[in-house]
């Protein structure tokens, strides 16, 4: 449930700051000739693309990790956090 809010917060957030810089999930859309609905499905993270994920993340001024950090997460933890389990 928390995981369903923040996702809404989030598409209300970046719909909030593409609006703030004159774009819109419709302009992202066009330019990169898919749906509105694609955009949509992909701020909500109900869907993946990395090419949307990077177009809105430009669009906003923020990079795809730091705006969808859930799917940009290292597959191994990094060396310090290794080293401190270790003791």
């Amino acid at each position: 449930m928390r995981e369903t809010v923040r996702m809404k917060n989030r598409h209300a957030e970046i719909k909030s700051k593409l609006a703030q810089k004159g774009s819109s999930l419709s302009v992202i859309a066009h330019k990169l000739k898919v749906s509105k609905a694609a955009l949509t499905l992909v701020s909500m993270g109900k869907s993946r693309s990395s090419r949307i994920e990077q177009a809105i993340a430009e669009g906003i001024g923020m990079t795809p990790q730091d705006l969808f950090p859930e799917y940009y997460q290292p597959a191994w933890p990094q060396k310090e956090e290794a080293d401190m389990k270790d003791t």
